[in-house]
């Protein structure tokens, strides 16, 4: 096959000017306007045998359907467009319908349709090598009017249009592209495919599936579940009945009054959360959560930011993050924190705390329930911590403990670091301090020693106090203070 570069040089320059003949009349051939006409018509059908209604073809048209009573369709077309508009996108305006297999199908018949784009390539073409004129497609106004019987299932796809449909007993399904849909009142499951452009619906009182990209969703008052998938989307959720699924990256998420389960999927997402009953399940990389009023939390985000505030479940809570911060606060249940890089404050929670944390900080106040802190690099504060049992254990960092209470067993491990322990000395029990490159403060008298060891790098102490409380700290490079 002869192409353009195995072909002879006075072949390569005669192409080159086809060619650049072409892009010249491109340039110059005149583009002009065909007078707007007006288009009106309509019809009513008897549906009695349908089980389905199918509306498809449909491009750029502001389509409004409600849901009746009886077995009748009435449909209404209104189109003010030029010609080359009229042919190209709705074929001069005539609605056709016909009866498949229980579907009743309302469609247009349009040019754009017809031919094929090899043909449409070869007069476009010709027009502009002939110094044709062309006309460009104009749509004043288009709008197809609906009246469906509700008890059919009803189905839409379109392109570039806007879709309002309401009041319908059975299935709604409803597809368009750089459209708006709006949905109301529908008592079956909803379908919904809408790229480029927003979904608003509410009272639906069964299942709602959507998927959308780049778009704007809100539903309100929601009987069922709730499945979304929109990437580069917005999405707000408000009184959902069932549970809610949404996979959305680069986008935000605001959902309040949910009555079950909240999943969420995806990356680079804003969320923010309000009175949810179930569990909130968070799978978010490089985003954001704000949580308020949930029942339980189990959440996976690193390089994302959480504010939680108020878990009313006894479930554990779970949260894996690394370079991020977390603020978590009233929570009754026990709560298990894994990341790194971390700054972590968490407050008023009533059940076990287990953190581990490297490179951060571990923030902990008014914890009634045992508290297990691990990692390296880190600032540990404990305060009013009511516990049975407490451990931290640190390298490279600081650990500070206000303890209330009576505990059972408090243990510290300290590498190049400090540690100081407040508590009630009528508490304190058989205590074991040892420390190496150090030294140790502590209130009792001499008395209260059984066993001291100090030398050149060395320092240990043993002693009995009145109470029940066992201590066990062990400090490299640092010091030991009890007050």
């Amino acid at each position: 096959m002869k192409t353009f570069f195995n072909q002879p040089p006075y072949r390569k320059i005669f192409s080159a000017f086809s060619l650049m003949m072409v892009l010249i009349a491109l340039q110059l051939t005149p583009t002009k306007a065909q007078e707007i006409i007006t288009v009106q018509n309509g019809n009513t059908i008897d549906a009695k045998n349908a089980t389905q209604v199918f509306v498809y073809n449909i491009k750029g048209m502001n389509i409004n359907v409600k849901g009746v009573e009886g077995h009748e369709l009435t449909y209404k077309v209104f189109i003010k467009a030029n010609e080359n508009a009229m042919l190209k996108n709705f074929g001069g305006g005539r609605l056709y319908n016909k009866m498949n297999d229980g579907v009743l199908e309302l469609y247009f018949e349009t040019s754009e349709e017809s031919n094929s784009n090899n043909q449409q390539n070869q007069s476009w073409i010709k027009s502009f090598l002939s110094s044709g004129v062309t006309y460009e497609s104009v749509i004043k106004e288009a709008v197809l009017t609906l009246e469906v019987p509700k008890e059919l299932f009803f189905k839409v796809n379109a392109r570039y249009s806007n879709v309002n449909a309401s009041d319908f007993d059975k299935n709604v399904e409803l597809k368009t592209r750089s459209g708006n849909i709006e949905l109301n009142r529908v008592n079956g499951e909803v379908l919904i495919f809408n790229d480029y452009g927003n979904t608003k619906g509410s009272d639906l009182k069964s299942h709602v599936t959507i998927n959308s990209r780049s778009s704007e969703t809100e539903l309100t008052n929601v009987g069922g579940m709730v499945k979304i998938e929109s990437d580069y989307s917005d999405v707000r959720l408000e009184k959902v009945a069932g549970s809610v699924s949404v996979e959305n990256k680069s986008g935000k998420v605001v959902a309040s009054d949910l009555e079950r389960d909240f999943d969420h999927r995806g990356n680079y997402s804003s969320i923010k959360l309000k009175n949810v009953k179930g569990v909130a399940t968070i799978d978010n990389t490089n985003g954001s959560l704000d949580a308020e009023n949930i029942g339980s939390l189990s959440f996976k985000g690193n390089y994302s930011d959480a504010s939680v505030e108020n878990i009313t479940m006894s479930r554990l809570v779970t949260i894996e993050s690394k370079s991020s911060s977390l603020k978590l606060k009233n929570v009754v249940a026990p709560v298990s924190i894994d990341g790194s890089y971390m700054k972590i404050k968490v407050q008023k929670v009533t059940g076990d705390v287990k953190v581990y944390n490297k490179n951060g900080s571990v923030d902990l106040d008014e914890i009634k329930g045992n508290v297990r802190i691990d990692g390296d690099y880190n600032d540990v504060e404990l305060k009013n911590i009511d516990a049975k049992l407490v451990e931290a254990f640190n390298r490279n960092g600081s650990i500070r403990a206000e303890l209330l209470g009576n505990p059972e067993s408090v243990s510290f491990r300290n590498r190049y670091g400090s540690v100081n322990l407040k508590m009630k000395n009528e508490y304190i029990g058989k205590t074991s301090l040892e420390v190496s490159y150090g030294s140790i403060k502590h209130p009792f008298d001499a008395a209260s020693v059984t066993r001291e060891i100090k030398n050149t790098n060395d320092h240990m102490i043993e002693l009995n106090g009145k109470g029940k409380t066992e201590i066990q700290i062990r400090v490299e490079n640092g010091s030991i203070t009890i007050e």
